[in-house]
């Protein structure tokens, strides 16, 4: 659906900015994916170049079979009413009120129905009928959010995009739209690309993810995968253990598990199966879409060695086993 192939982007002045390193990425049809990074790591120039308002030097941008590097004019505009964005600061008009926001996004992507009718069901989908008359300066941060969210959707679009839509947001409104950004995924079989500097937000609803730092793509993937790969960046600030605790002249494994492998008591049966005295050093367990993953930090007396049958039986029930550190406190 939508597809970054080596895309490179530098804003030129007295001190050139490589905003984009030669960048790929694809996201799924029906997928919600994240894009996460601190700022100035190149994640706002990147979602921008989905919808070309930025063109990137070189490289592709291809989104539901159209190259967007090779669109001009009339042929970009078209592109553009299949791709709705919200906006961190919602962007609305203040003068208008949030059914007249709507329905101009509705004059721009050449609905010739009746606006006002299609205008009000928009806002009834994302739960804001009643204040359909009221302007931005009388709603709330989360209100003007739906608002905007509306107004991307009035052009039907199949990919939507969000440009940080939560991060001016309290926790328990951002819960409510990001519940309501997964309702319009499963429901609309959108396409979700979001950025955001928020672990978090990624953890609560994307399907896949991708690390931005200095205008490169350090890793990505689905987030089970992730957490799968030995040493993940990007799994380790999704669950972060905290640091290592000094040595102790015991071995120091990691325990990633997903699914079915959650319901075993894989930390008790080790216990007794293997008669090992197991130090719980750190957990981070969340429910990912219909899945529970996380990971287990757990510290074994003496080396590694001597527990190699134990740690054969944890991979054996699907448990993925990384020894972090042995009795020398090196890395495993």
């Amino acid at each position: 659906m939508i597809t970054l192939a080596h895309v490179s982007k530098t804003f030129p002045g007295p001190n050139p900015v490589r905003a984009l390193d030669d960048v790929s990425l694809h996201v799924e049809a029906g997928e919600i994916y994240g894009v996460v990074g601190t700022s100035g790591a190149g994640k706002s120039t990147l979602i921008r170049t989905v919808n070309g308002l930025e063109r990137p030097d070189s490289g592709t941008v291809t989104v539901n079979g159209r190259d967007m590097r090779a669109l001009h004019g009339e042929a970009l505009r078209v592109a553009r009413h299949d791709i709705g964005m919200i906006f961190q600061q919602f962007n609305l008009l203040s003068s208008k009120t949030a059914l007249a926001n709507v329905e101009l996004a509705l004059i721009t992507s050449g609905f010739t129905g009746d606006r006002e009718r299609e205008a009000m069901n928009m806002l009834d989908r994302v739960g804001l009928a009643d204040r359909a008359h009221q302007y931005p300066a009388q709603l709330s941060g989360g209100q003007k959010q739906r608002v905007g969210i509306a107004r991307a959707l009035a052009s039907k679009p199949s990919v939507l995009l969000s440009d940080e839509a939560t991060s001016a947001l309290d926790p328990e409104t951002t819960h409510q739209i990001l519940s309501l950004l997964k309702e319009l995924n499963e429901e609309l079989n959108l396409t979700v690309l979001l950025i955001t500097h928020e672990m978090e937000v990624v953890k609560t609803i994307c399907h896949s993810a991708a690390l931005m730092r200095k205008g490169n793509i350090v890793e990505q993937g689905k987030l089970v995968d992730v957490l799968a790969v030995h040493g993940s960046v990007l799994g380790n600030e999704l669950f972060p253990l905290g640091p290592l605790p000094r040595s102790r002249g015991n071995t120091i494994i990691e325990v990633t598990f997903a699914g079915v492998a959650t319901n075993e008591p894989f930390i008790a049966q080790l216990v007794r199966d293997h008669d090992i005295d197991a130090s719980l050093l750190g957990a981070a367990i969340e429910n990912i879409g219909d899945m529970q993953i996380g990971r287990t930090r757990l510290e074994l007396p003496g080396p590694v060695e001597l527990h190699q049958h134990a740690l054969a039986d944890l991979r054996s029930k699907g448990l993925i086993v990384d020894v972090i550190s042995n009795r020398e406190g090196n890395d495993g």
